[in-house]
């Protein structure tokens, strides 16, 4: 006598009764959002890296008091991805009196991390209009349009001023990639670093 067999049902299944996209489906889907946020971070890494070790290396300014040490102590917390810590103690040094730029990025950054774009956007902005000639600041903006804002067409506007501005960037590499990835999929929710 055959045996019966029984049909497997989805485990999750629509409330309207077809079927959903299985557990397979779902972790398919969360395992590509956890793959995008990972390669986003370390596209922002890379494009910091060089900013990190010019920080890194400078000493505190003189008489900078608790501002130097909190910039030592954003540091150190960046480099250990504390975001938290790494936001309050560049906070504290860029209202004791050392803001520059590349403290401006690094905030920024944290604030990226912490899923905070607008204000990393505004830190990145800071850092443009005290130095125009700081192509890391200009370069995470559009990286915050793109992949964390969904705003190809403004990412794609920066990026094309990063190359008019730095045609011997840095990054030039990485921006022409990112250009020729949002004329490819001009969609900003198929848009990957």
């Amino acid at each position: 006598m055959p045996r019966k067999t029984r049909r497997r049902t989805d485990p999750y299944p629509l409330p309207h009764g077809g079927e959903g996209p299985g557990v397979r489906g779902l972790v398919a889907v969360a395992l590509a959002a956890l793959c995008g946020t990972a390669l986003g971070s370390g596209v922002t890494y890379l494009a910091l890296r060089p900013a990190l070790q010019t920080a890194r290396s400078a000493p505190p300014a003189p008489n900078s008091g608790g501002s130097g040490k909190a910039l030592v102590a954003g540091n150190a917390a960046f480099d250990r991805k504390d975001w938290p810590t790494a936001v309050a103690d560049y906070t504290q040094a860029i209202a004791g009196g050392l803001d520059n730029p590349d403290v401006r990025t690094d905030l920024g950054t944290a604030y990226r991390n912490l899923r905070q774009p607008q204000k990393a956007l505004e830190q990145y902005q800071a850092a443009q209009r005290e130095d125009p000639a700081h192509e890391n600041s200009l370069l995470n903006q559009g990286i915050v349009y793109a992949f964390d804002l969904g705003d190809a067409a403004r990412a794609t506007a920066l990026w094309r001023q990063y190359l008019q501005r730095f045609p011997h960037g840095q990054h030039v590499a990485d921006v022409k990639h990112f250009l020729a990835a949002a004329q490819a999929h001009p969609r900003p929710e198929r848009l990957r670093p």
